[in-house]
C-alpha cells in the first residue's frame, strides 16, 4: 500500500470508530520498530520569571502554561515576557513541530499533550519535545502520543498527585514507521479527521447560538403571548431530597451529573432498589413524554424523556409534565 486513501481504507476497516486507541501494527508491521523517545528528539522543559518582576512580562516573547496544551494546536499563547524574563529563568524558546506534554497541572490537565505552530517559551510543569526529523514525523508523534493519554498520565503513578519529569517521557517507548513517508501518510489522514472534528464542533456550536437566537425572538416578539409554566403543565415537581440507598444493580436513579447536554448518561449512573424507586414515584414519578431540567449546578439543560425505562431522579433535578392538549414536549 503506499496511496493516502489505501491507508484510510485499512485504519477503517480494522477498527471502526476507534482509530486513536489502536496499535497500528497490521500496516506493514515488520518495518515497525519501537523507540524509546529520547532516542529520537531532545527533550526540553522551561522556567517562569519571577512574576513580581515587571520588566520580565509583556514583552515580545511567547510563554506557554501547561494549561494551554487544551489548545492542542498551540497558533497563539496567552502571555509574553521579555528578553531580560527569558535570560533571568529557565525559559527556554522551543521551535514550531515541537510536542508539548503537560507534566503538571489541575484536573486532566497532566499527561495531555499540543503541538506548537509557533516558537514559544513555556513554564517548567511543561516539557517540550523537540522531534529529530530524520527519524520521526512531528505530526505523527503528536498524533501518537495524543492517543497515549491514559499511559502517559500513568507514568508518575495511581495516586493522581504525583507529576511527571523528564526522564520518564525520555524512556516513554513509542512505536513508528521506519519509514518517514509512512508515518507522513498516517499523519496526515489522523490530522484530517481532526480539521474534520473540528469544523464539526464549529456547525453545531453555531447551530447551538443560531437556535438560542431563533427561539429568543419567537419568546420575545410580542410578551402578550407569554404564559406562565404552570398552566400549560399538569404538575411541576422535583426529585427527592434525601440521597437514597445505592445498589449496584437495579433501577436507575438520575441526578445532575447524570443529565449531559441533553443526552442521559446512563453508563455512570447510581441505581436504587425497586422498594425504594416505588416509593419515591408516589410524588415524583417520571413517564415518557415527560420534561427533564437541571436546576442546580449548571442550571437549564433540558431533555424530553423519550424512553419506556423506569427511573427515579434527585433533587437536582426537575420534572416538568406538559398538558398535550396546551403544548408540545419538545417545545
Amino acid at each position: 500500500m503506499s496511496s493516502h486513501d489505501d491507508y484510510l481504507c485499512l485504519f477503517i476497516a480494522q477498527k471502526p470508530f476507534s482509530l486513536q486507541y489502536q496499535e497500528p501494527m497490521t500496516l506493514n508491521s515488520k518495518n515497525w520498530k519501537k523507540a524509546k523517545i529520547g532516542d529520537i528528539a531532545t527533550i526540553l522543559t522551561g522556567g517562569t520569571p519571577k512574576t513580581n518582576i515587571k520588566e520580565y512580562w509583556g514583552g515580545d516573547i511567547n510563554w506557554m502554561s501547561s494549561g494551554e496544551v487544551n489548545k492542542r494546536r498551540i497558533k497563539y499563547v496567552d502571555k509574553k515576557i521579555t528578553n531580560e524574563g527569558l535570560n533571568r529563568s529557565n525559559a527556554t524558546i522551543l521551535p514550531i513541530d515541537t510536542i508539548m506534554v503537560a507534566l503538571a497541572g489541575q484536573g486532566k490537565t497532566r499527561g495531555k499533550v499540543a503541538i506548537l505552530e509557533i516558537e514559544t517559551s513555556c513554564n517548567q510543569s511543561l516539557a517540550g519535545i523537540v522531534p529529530n526529523k530524520e527519524l520521526v514525523n512531528p505530526e505523527y508523534l503528536y498524533q501518537y502520543l495524543n492517543s497515549k493519554y491514559d499511559q502517559i498520565r500513568s507514568l508518575s503513578g495511581g495516586d493522581g498527585r504525583s507529576g511527571l519529569n523528564l526522564t520518564l517521557i525520555k524512556n516513554f517507548e513509542i512505536l513508528i514507521p521506519n519509514s518517514i513517508d509512512e508515518q507522513k501518510i498516517i499523519a496526515q489522514i489522523l490530522s484530517d479527521f481532526d480539521d474534520t472534528i473540528e469544523k464539526t464542533d464549529q456547525i453545531i456550536q453555531k447551530s447551538t447560538i443560531f437556535k438560542k437566537a431563533v427561539l429568543f425572538g419567537l419568546l420575545n416578539e410580542d410578551s402578550s403571548n407569554l404564559v406562565k409554566l404552570n398552566s400549560v403543565t399538569t404538575k411541576i415537581t422535583d426529585g427527592t431530597h434525601k440521597t437514597p440507598k445505592y445498589i449496584t444493580s437495579g433501577i436507575p436513579f438520575l441526578r445532575i451529573n447524570d443529565l449531559r447536554n441533553q443526552n442521559i448518561d446512563w453508563k455512570n449512573c447510581k441505581y436504587i432498589s425497586l422498594d425504594e424507586h416505588n416509593d419515591l414515584i408516589k410524588r415524583c414519578k417520571p413517564e415518557k413524554g415527560d420534561v427533564l431540567l437541571s436546576k442546580n449546578g449548571t442550571i437549564g439543560i433540558t431533555k424530553v424523556i423519550d424512553w419506556d425505562r423506569e427511573f427515579s431522579i434527585f433533587v437536582s433535578l426537575c420534572l416538568l409534565k406538559p398538558d398535550v392538549k396546551k403544548i408540545l414536549p419538545e417545545y
